[in-house]
């Protein structure tokens, strides 16, 4: 489920700065407010849990974990078609 935030919270994840997510997921502000509300926003529980949670599932589905890489090197070393030269 998508709330309200979390298109802020999405492209807070991907950028890392908190002003230009809350613009970019369509909030609009003049002067200092989007820097204000941002970090408001940034300091909810619920942003905080979601961007939490987000994490964690980005983790799985993007990170190999221990099992995947021995996998992937023990497959390279038994390969013997495999170039292992090192330059």
């Amino acid at each position: 489920m998508l709330f309200a935030f979390g298109k802020f919270a999405d492209y807070y994840i991907e950028t890392g700065n908190a002003t230009v997510s809350y613009l970019r997921a369509g909030y609009e502000a003049e002067g200092n407010a989007a820097e204000v509300n941002a970090s408001r926003l940034l300091r909810n529980a619920k942003v905080q849990e979601y961007i939490k949670e987000r994490n964690e599932q980005l983790d799985v589905e993007f990170i190999a974990d221990i099992s995947e890489t021995k996998r992937f090197w023990t497959e390279i070393m038994r390969d013997a078609g495999a170039d292992m030269k090192i330059d």
